[in-house]
């Protein structure tokens, strides 16, 4: 640790010697005319050290006990103060200097406002770099940490997501098992694929967009096998998902919900009826069921309105101002609007 900290202050000793150094020898080009060099480069010297003293008094002592902490009437006294002090020190110093140089001792006399309007003008600006520096720090940490903060939510929000989706499938397999049907195997292939697809898939931001609709697919496989012919099942897809993405189980979240309250109490005459329109930039992805008896309505629905809160939230998140999410309900039916912006960056990638 203190050698880290001596590495860093070493760095910091660096780059102002550096930055002096610049301006010494910027000032000694600008004054470059002038035939006596050491005469020049004396002069300069003590320029550039009372301002690095204008600075340091600034940094070390004026921002963090006055300006920071709230104190400004403190902090302009004491600006003033430092430079009215420095600003008679340098015109002393330079003065005696210029025993042998009568004109320029009377031009310095002369000048004097001048060279406090400087001394004043580096102090300001080093406060304004500074508090900016700051500023910007800080903006720099908040965003850091509400990155870090959305990035924890989504992944939050994903493990949740998985083990809802699975669970429901996992109960239709054993409904399956029970009535010793051939149809198992089947189901259990078709699970498989779909926990590959979660398991080595979904762990990133975006997937591909045909893989998605692969899930759907094998989601709808997955419960037509249990239901039989107890729904009328339809699924259009209009345009390609070629070189396209999304974020991993928004379109099945929604489909799963329809399936669990659509069609889980329905005698008969269940219905759901699925709609996806792609194009180069946006993707509207439309569902609608009628409904079995029991309300979808979010706020009453304690399983599947889980899968529904959570969608909402990750779409907040991941598409914030580029999404449009409309559900519907009547006594007979429940629709789900979803409006997605592409992302084209993900879609190149892809």
């Amino acid at each position: 640790m203190e050698q880290v900290l001596s590495r860093q202050i070493g760095r910091k000793l660096a780059v102002q010697f550096l930055f002096w150094m610049a301006l010494w020898l910027a000032l000694l080009w600008l004054d470059r005319a002038q035939e006596d060099w050491w005469f020049v480069m004396t002069n300069e010297s003590i320029n550039v050290a009372f301002y690095a003293l204008i600075v340091n008094i600034t940094l070390k002592f004026l921002i963090p006990q006055y300006f920071i902490e709230g104190k400004y009437a403190y902090y302009l006294l004491f600006s003033f103060v430092v430079i009215i002090v420095i600003t008679l020190l340098k015109i002393n110093i330079l003065y005696i200097k210029f025993d042998n140089h009568p004109i320029e001792q009377y031009n310095l006399l002369e000048q004097q406002v001048w060279y406090f309007i400087i001394n004043l003008i580096i102090l300001a600006i080093t406060t304004i770099i500074h508090v900016i520096s700051i500023w910007l720090g800080d903006q720099r940490i908040k965003t850091e940490l509400q990155t870090y903060g959305m990035q924890s939510e989504l992944k939050f929000l994903r493990s949740q997501i998985n083990p809802h989706l699975l669970f429901n499938t996992l109960n239709n397999i054993y409904a399956l098992t029970l009535k010793k049907s051939d149809q198992a195997p089947e189901v259990v292939l078709k699970l498989s694929e779909m926990m590959r697809f979660m398991l080595y898939e979904c762990n990133e931001e975006y997937v591909a967009l045909s893989k998605e609709i692969i899930a759907l697919k094998n989601y709808i496989d997955l419960e037509s096998l249990r239901i039989k012919d107890k729904i009328d099942l339809a699924f259009e897809i209009n345009g390609s998902p070629e070189n396209k993405q999304i974020a991993p189980l928004i379109l099945l979240t929604f489909l799963e919900n329809s399936f669990k309250h659509g069609v889980k109490n329905a005698i008969g005459g269940a219905m759901i009826h699925i709609k996806l329109d792609i194009s180069d930039e946006s993707l509207v992805f439309e569902i609608q069921n009628n409904k079995s008896g029991v309300s979808q309505e979010i706020s009453k629905s304690k399983s599947g309105g889980v899968g529904l809160v959570n969608v909402k939230r990750r779409l907040e998140l991941i598409y914030p101002g580029r999404h449009k999410l409309s559900i519907q309900e009547n006594k007979e039916l429940f629709s789900i609007y979803l409006y997605i912006e592409l992302n084209p960056r993900t879609n190149e990638q892809n």
